[in-house]
């Protein structure tokens, strides 16, 4: 019954994503409420939906033939299907082993704003979880490194535009992994299993140590991660860190001590201090004026400079990995 009601919801979501993406720019692109053209909207939402549902089935063919018929209407009528619709197609084509075809998918997937400046994501965040982590193992494992670095790049900017709040348990440490040399990042050289690394940690929720895993389709643990990152760079703070604080919220206070002893300078160490301090708080304590309750982590990812300027530096890789340009909003 709990699996069922599940999948019922995941289904109501995707319906959601679906319509409202193509009404949404049926809307603002100012298309004619015709009869026919409404249907034919109609039928590209209708579609996308079937293919989500097959796409929680794990029927990858019946995935790709609705989400091609979709993306076909879509086409003729000059609107966009959205970029779930691509990357559920992208991770079908590879799981069939279809390399061609899921590049193909991956870069319709993947649009540009303002090409001089680079590239950008929607603002999806359920995608941006689910597909762009697949698209930058897959180049990476492609032997791609400059298109991964492109994506990830586009990624952190994506990740780094938002303000997170200790409260929420969202990011207590900022993550500032780059794989170029940065005053501000915290530099690993690249390797693809690095790669894959650092881009599934900048994406998973900090504290649980999940994410929605595209294998499963469902949002998984993967603790595995963090310890994969203490034996591959003992000297970063940053999972040690995280370990100081459970799922429950509750501060290991061995660990803080453990945390503190990695952190290289006293902005690290300020940093930790900061981090768990809303979490040993009481509610009491938290409810009295000028309580700090809220860290600033994106405001860190802003100063690396390595993300501004990789939109240039980058720019032949985002051509290469993207289809270019979609309207103001991509």
């Amino acid at each position: 019954m709990q699996k069922t009601l599940k999948k019922a919801i995941k289904l109501l979501i995707f319906l959601s994503l679906s319509c409202g993406i193509t009404a949404a720019f049926a809307q603002s692109s100012g298309l004619p409420d015709d009869p026919v053209i409404k249907a034919k909207r109609e039928r590209a939402d209708l579609i996308s939906l079937e293919s989500s549902k097959f796409f929680y089935q794990k029927k990858w063919v019946e995935t790709i033939e609705r989400g091609s018929a979709a993306t076909a209407i879509h086409r003729e009528l000059g609107s966009w299907p959205g970029s779930h619709l691509y990357g559920n197609m992208a991770w079908s084509y590879l799981k069939l082993g279809d390399i061609v075809n899921a590049n193909n998918s991956f870069k319709e997937m993947t649009r540009l704003v303002d090409p001089p400046r680079g590239m950008e994501f929607s603002q999806d965040i359920h995608v941006i979880d689910m597909f762009t982590v697949a698209y930058i193992e897959f180049l990476a494992l492609q032997g791609r490194e400059n298109d991964a670095k492109a994506v990830y790049y586009a990624l952190m900017r994506f990740l780094s535009k938002s303000t997170e709040k200790v409260s929420m348990g969202a990011e207590p440490f900022p993550f500032l992994v780059v794989f170029d040399e940065d005053a501000n990042g915290d530099y690993w050289e690249y390797t693809p299993e690095r790669m894959i690394l650092a881009t599934k940690m900048a994406v998973m929720s900090k504290l649980s140590s999940s994410y929605f895993d595209l294998e499963t389709l469902t949002t998984k643990k993967h603790p595995e991660l963090v310890e994969q990152a203490k034996s591959a760079f003992p000297g970063w703070y940053y999972p040690y860190a995280m370990q100081a604080i459970d799922e429950f919220y509750e501060v290991d206070e061995a660990k803080v001590v453990e945390a503190l002893y990695k952190a290289r300078n006293q902005r690290e160490r300020d940093w930790i201090n900061h981090g768990v301090a809303w979490f040993r708080a009481s509610s009491v304590e938290r409810a009295v004026p000028g309580f700090i309750h809220e860290i600033d982590c994106r405001a860190e990812q802003r100063k690396i400079r390595l993300l501004e300027t990789s939109r240039i530096a980058l720019m032949e890789n985002y051509n290469t990995v993207s289809c270019g340009k979609w309207g103001s909003k991509f």
